[in-house]
């Protein structure tokens, strides 16, 4: 069928009048324009020792924890013209904050939308996709009041982009809970274990307190051979472009070791290291690190090592992995054995270690322990390697909305 002039002429007056630029229904403005600045009562913030671990009302301060503490100092409570933003100065770490609650510490800045923000979660979505300059522990508020955003004028648009960006955010959080929960449960399942074993049998005092009633407890040196490490003169660049892992300290972040940042031909593990078989077992016995923890952890492959780790091979009869939990349930009785060496750096030694009592049941037991254990530990695994993924695709879609590239109202339901 034919149109008329006049359908044509409407047809193209209404196709002239839809934007072809989204940012054609979005402004800018700078974080101060979006500012409420208004007379709203200072209240005072709490100091750290005024911190409870039980109370009414939370805490929120410039820590990465959404809540840091608790109170009962009603006083101290923001109450009214909710939700609000909390900033922190020191950390530029960001809050959306819709509950009552109170202040804590220094630096922390209590940011609230004016009439320009139509939904105020948006602007805390917003202020997270800036990019606040990091100026180390020094105050970042003048430099975010100096930054500027770019916002939809319509508030179904500000609506949709925050209801997206609260939807992803919440599934981050509910996994990152969940990773919280595993470690919590391998913890007290560790425990159990060591203590009760899997045989339901009565149980005995020993130097390391109750363990099943036909297990032994014995020197680490006497259920395990301990090595020591090298590192390779720098120098010799080929020595450093070898196939050989070599594993330092700051490997040491995962309880087994698939691979490692830095490796080794054949000659430098000869010339200045040693070469140890997979299943054997890592331990940091220097630096820094042992300040703050005793990082312990079990090789995948065959790797070389360095002088600042000791290798533990548990003898043939003896299962790896139980050895490992075994070394990670007794990890506290060694941090208390760490020591400062005369150039200040921590150090635990040789003989600390090897004479650490560890608790041996039968081989069978061993290995029932110790699948049980890499059970939980795979979960916690399967959820670490999942947030980052997770923490990749936020930041990719608050990129996207915040910038228009990405229409907010398709991926979500109308509310």
């Amino acid at each position: 069928m034919k149109r008329t002039v006049q359908e044509t002429n409407r047809q193209t007056e209404l196709t002239s009048q839809e934007p072809t630029d989204p940012y054609s229904r979005w402004r800018t403005l700078s974080v101060v324009e979006c500012l409420d600045n208004g007379g709203h009562k200072r209240l005072p913030s709490l100091s750290l020792d005024k911190y409870q671990q039980k109370g009414k009302f939370p805490i929120i301060d410039q820590g990465s924890s959404q809540i840091a503490c608790w109170t009962d100092s009603e006083k101290t409570v923001i109450a009214d013209d909710l939700p609000v933003i909390v900033f922190g100065d020191h950390t530029r770490v960001l809050k959306y904050v819709d509950f009552p609650f109170a202040t804590g510490a220094d630096g922390t800045k209590i940011l609230r939308a004016n009439e320009e923000i139509l939904y105020p979660l948006f602007f805390y979505y917003a202020l997270q996709s800036l990019q606040i300059p990091n100026k180390g522990y020094n105050r970042h508020y003048k430099y975010l009041r100096q930054l500027s955003l770019t916002l939809p004028t319509s508030k179904a648009e500000q609506r949709g982009i925050a209801h997206a960006l609260r939807l992803v955010q919440t599934v981050k959080q509910a996994r990152q809970r969940e990773l919280t929960l595993e470690r919590e449960r391998k913890a007290a399942l560790m425990e159990h274990l060591f203590r009760y074993g899997t045989r339901r049998e009565p149980t005995k005092q020993t130097e390391i307190g109750a363990i099943p009633e036909s297990w032994e407890v014995r020197r680490l040196d006497g259920v395990a051979k301990l090595l020591s490490g090298g590192t390779p003169s720098r120098r010799r660049a080929d020595w450093w472009k070898g196939a050989i892992p070599w594993a330092s300290p700051k490997d040491m972040k995962k309880v087994v070791l698939a691979d490692t940042l830095e490796h080794l031909s054949e000659e430098a593990v000869k010339a200045r290291s040693r070469l140890v078989p997979a299943q054997t077992i890592f331990v940091v016995v220097r630096g820094m690190i042992l300040a703050k923890d005793l990082p312990i952890a079990l090789a995948y492959v065959p790797m070389a090592f360095n002088q600042d780790m000791k290798a533990v091979l548990p003898h043939s009869e003896h299962s790896s992995r139980f050895l490992l939990y075994a070394l990670i349930w007794r990890k506290d009785e060694l941090a208390r054995q760490i020591g400062t060496s005369a150039h200040g750096t921590r150090r635990l030694s040789t003989s600390a270690l090897e004479s650490l009592q560890v608790p041996v049941p039968s081989p069978s037991e061993q290995k029932e322990i110790a699948s049980l254990l890499y059970a939980s530990e795979s979960k916690i695994d399967a959820v670490e390697r999942e947030l980052p993924l997770r923490e990749e695709l936020y930041r990719a879609m608050l990129e996207q909305l915040m910038t228009g590239r990405l229409p907010a109202m398709p991926l979500i339901e109308e509310r």
